[in-house]
């Protein structure tokens, strides 16, 4: 499927391959406020738009730099996906943030999380 490509492709553009061992990702559904502080977050989102296309946003904090927002290209007849959207924006955040810099992703999204 679509969404299993983007993700096989995420993770070896990332990581060379296999998923995240516990000890690199984790994902917590409980505000933890200690580990929330030493971590910069981004919120990230993705929709399908009333017009039947994909959009995909991140957002830091205003004016940051690696805010984005925009429309998603899909391959051609692609169905648009909200799921995909949802991972497109998390990828995307995923490859911009500075490496070895902490991160707390915000969804609404469990899937895009899992």
């Amino acid at each position: 499927s679509t969404l299993r490509a983007l993700l096989e492709l995420l993770l070896e553009l990332l990581f060379g391959g296999g998923p995240l061992p516990p000890s690199r990702l984790t994902v917590v559904t409980k505000l933890d406020k200690p580990r929330l502080a030493a971590a910069r977050g981004a919120f990230v989102d993705g929709a399908v738009l009333a017009d039947g296309s994909c959009g995909a946003a991140v957002f830091y904090s205003a004016g940051h730099e690696l805010n984005t927002h925009g429309r998603l290209t899909l391959p051609a007849g692609a169905p648009a996906d909200s799921n995909l959207a949802e991972l497109a924006a998390l990828a995307h955040c995923l490859l911009r943030h500075p490496r070895g810099e902490p991160l707390a992703v915000f969804s609404d999204s469990m899937h895009a999380l899992r």
